[in-house]
């Protein structure tokens, strides 16, 4: 049985040395029930599908009274080259449900 958020991103843009969120919206198993109890974790990739400094086994939490809501915190450590040669990759589990999802991620500079 698959696990799908309400909606997937085409690409993600990530800022070098801030603290940002990386957040998943309305999480449902195949039935189309909101998940409250999955365990997902983030990795970002790079080019070479090697993993980024910064954003390796990053856990999203179950926001509490959300329909299917998980969020991650990217710490401002988080210092990879300026680039688009990027892809975030989400894995979790719920019950018998399995989520694996892979989004080009762009990152830039902070200008403010």
């Amino acid at each position: 049985m698959a696990t799908f958020p309400s909606f997937v991103p085409t690409k993600l843009v990530l800022f070098q040395d801030n603290t940002q969120l990386i957040n998943i919206i309305g999480l449902r198993d195949s039935s189309g029930n909101f998940l409250s109890a999955a365990t997902l974790r983030a990795d970002l990739l790079d080019g070479s599908r090697e993993p980024v400094a910064g954003l390796v086994d990053i856990v999203l939490s179950y926001v509490p009274s959300s329909n299917g809501n998980y969020s991650g915190t990217v710490t401002a450590t988080f210092a990879p080259a300026v680039g688009t040669e990027y892809t975030l990759v989400l894995d979790g589990d719920s019950a018998a449900s399995h989520l694996h999802i892979e989004i080009p991620v762009e990152v830039k500079t902070r200008t403010s």
